[in-house]
């Protein structure tokens, strides 16, 4: 079984744990890019940005009760936990680990939702992390139906120009300059990629009045209004295995010159 099998298993073990509470949960992180090539936009893309990590966003479910936290059924599936500090066994991550593989299960929220949907859907003993403007790709997300390994999944997504609108205004607070240059590669990547990018860009535009339209304007600008700005060099590493050296300045110019040149 080839390494891309096995990733491909563990996103597919995961949901099917969570089958019951999928329409509650939002597909987010590493595996969008993945999704829309192959289940949206059903168009080929060159190197689709990835990460073995299974993301899932929690909207805000309320005081509503539900007869099995999200920890209860990963529990009941049988997936390892491993308590996120060492001197204290909550809160607790989960881990699939199989065919030599261990991948993170992470669950990512809006400074927005409720601890009653963390007490009452989640489950207390799962950690959670919150992030900036992250309400952004958990509002009216796409449903999509995705066949994986034999079994099919009716998953939530966020729509492209949310998913990419919010990696534009979190990019550049990365601590981690590898996130950095990857979640600024992953925007770079939508627009090369995605089958109309005027539409994809309208859609980006439709944010202007959100509260941190500013910030994802300021970021574009900052670091890619012009070939000496940090952008470049940022996008440089992921570029060169499939493009000429000399071609890329060019390449990263053309790909954001319509968005830089319509947000104000």
């Amino acid at each position: 079984m080839s390494e891309s099998q096995k990733q491909l298993h563990a996103l597919r073990d995961t949901l099917a744990a969570l089958d019951q509470t999928l329409e509650k949960l939002v597909l987010v992180g590493g595996w969008i890019p993945f999704i829309y090539c192959n289940y949206l936009w059903k168009a080929p893309a060159l190197d689709i940005p990835f990460t073995t990590d299974i993301d899932l966003g929690v909207p805000e479910t309320g005081p509503l009760r539900y007869a099995l936290t999200v920890f209860q059924r990963l529990k009941e599936a049988g997936l390892a936990m491993e308590p996120i500090y060492k001197k204290e066994k909550v809160p607790i991550q989960f881990i699939y680990k199989k065919s030599g593989l261990q991948v993170p299960i992470d669950f990512i929220t809006s400074h927005d939702t409720s601890e009653d949907t963390r007490n009452r859907f989640l489950g207390t003993e799962v950690a959670w992390n919150r992030i900036d403007a992250f309400e952004v790709v958990l509002t009216s997300p796409l449903r999509l139906n995705i066949r994986l390994e034999g079994r099919e999944f009716l998953v939530n997504v966020p729509v492209p120009a949310a998913f990419f609108f919010h990696k534009g205004i979190i990019f550049a607070s990365r601590s981690d300059d590898y996130k950095k240059a990857k979640d600024l590669y992953t925007v770079f990547w939508g627009l090369k990629f995605c089958p109309d990018q005027q539409k994809l860009i309208k859609e980006i535009l439709h944010f202007q009045e959100h509260e941190y339209f500013e910030t994802f304007q300021s970021n574009l600008k900052e670091y890619l209004s012009d070939v000496s700005k940090p952008g470049y060099l940022l996008l440089r590493p992921f570029l060169t295995p499939w493009l000429p050296e000399k071609s890329i300045n060019d390449e990263i110019k053309q790909v954001f010159q319509t968005l830089l040149a319509r947000i104000p």
